[in-house]
């Protein structure tokens, strides 16, 4: 089965796709984003250190790339936002076809639209209960934020600036069989093509931080004649978990259509690494090059510990080390001494 990549920005004349690229999909299995670079599977934790020295050099000052970690390489880039309505609707959401039926119709006679404002609005009416410090009513940018950060469903896909963050969250609970994925994408190709858009492109221009609720309103909530593009969206106040997985959020415009086709829409079309700005590296590891690539992150203080701080996270720190016995068995025999010499 295959289908066209089109877009209301084509319609209207908008810098886009070409109208005529043929994307092929299977029935359960989504298709590669078109001008997206693909290297061969990378197999050894050394070999992926290479190439992340190789095509992402420190003194490249131009681009601006962010990552983004799959521990299933078919996973098509979701947002919160559709897996809950996927999941609310019994929709794998790897079938693109029914993903993209469901997006665009009404359920239980709600339209995407409707239930994305019902659960921000409901949101705001009870964040009051749970913390005294709220944003202005109109900052929809930071109420998205603080709603992806506690695991609310909504339009924001996060990112990193780290590559090795993406990596271990790419493959933290990867299985080897499946392998893993990450994704990288040139934050400032995306940003000089919305902002070049007709109708949205001088209001991004005016208002990148997206302050104002009429910057909302007329790029991002438009039910009617909505426009298929995303931006970067980080509010002015990071939460802590921002800072530390030194995150970037993506905000798609039009959430009647998948991420994937909103971030087509802005994308170069290039599929050569040389000028490509959205690249997909797929991991290949055995079991023992995921040990190494685990401990390797452990060393350079990523894991989860770090970027989840508090209990929860430290605990759930311990399984990477259960990938090196030795250095739990050496903690073992040390506090079993410290235990010795106290009597």
């Amino acid at each position: 089965m295959a289908y066209k990549v089109k877009n209301k920005n084509q319609e209207r004349g908008h810098k886009t796709l070409e109208s005529d690229s043929v994307v092929t999909q299977t029935e359960t299995q989504t298709t590669l984003l078109p001008y997206t670079y693909t290297p061969s599977p990378v197999k050894t934790w050394k070999n992926l250190y290479d190439l992340f020295c190789e095509d992402f050099p420190e003194n490249n000052t131009k681009e601006t790339w962010l990552f983004r970690g799959h521990n299933d390489p078919r996973e098509p880039l979701r947002t919160s936002l559709e897996k809950a309505f996927c999941n609310i609707a019994s929709i794998k959401i790897d079938k693109e076809k029914d993903v993209k039926d469901l997006l665009q119709n009404k359920f239980m006679d709600a339209s995407i639209w409707e239930i994305e404002r019902g659960l921000i609005r409901r949101f705001k009416r009870q964040y009051h209960h749970f913390d005294v410090r709220l944003p202005e009513s109109g900052n929809y940018i930071e109420w998205l934020s603080i709603m992806r950060h506690y695991g609310a469903p909504n339009r924001m896909l996060d990112w990193s600036y780290s590559f090795f963050v993406a990596v271990f969250f790419a493959i933290e609970d990867s299985i080897s069989e499946k392998g893993a994925a990450i994704w990288a994408l040139e934050k400032n190709a995306i940003i000089k093509t919305a902002k070049s858009l007709k109708y949205i492109g001088a209001k991004l221009k005016k208002d990148e931080d997206i302050k104002k609720k009429e910057t909302w309103e007329k790029c991002f909530y438009c039910p009617i004649d909505p426009q298929l593009f995303v931006f970067p969206a980080n509010p002015f106040r990071l939460n802590e978990r921002l800072v530390i997985q030194q995150g970037d959020l993506l905000c798609q415009g039009d959430i009647s259509k998948t991420f994937e086709e909103n971030l087509a829409a802005v994308l170069p079309q290039s599929t050569d690494k040389a000028h490509s700005k959205l690249r997909k590296y797929t991991l290949d590891f055995n079991a023992k090059e995921r040990q190494t690539a685990l401990l390797a992150l452990h060393r350079m203080n990523i894991n989860r510990a770090t970027l989840f701080p508090g209990l929860e996270g430290f605990s759930k720190s311990l399984k990477t080390l259960m990938a090196s016995p030795k250095k739990l068995m050496y903690h073992a025999e040390e506090c079993s001494k410290n235990d010795k010499s106290k009597k």
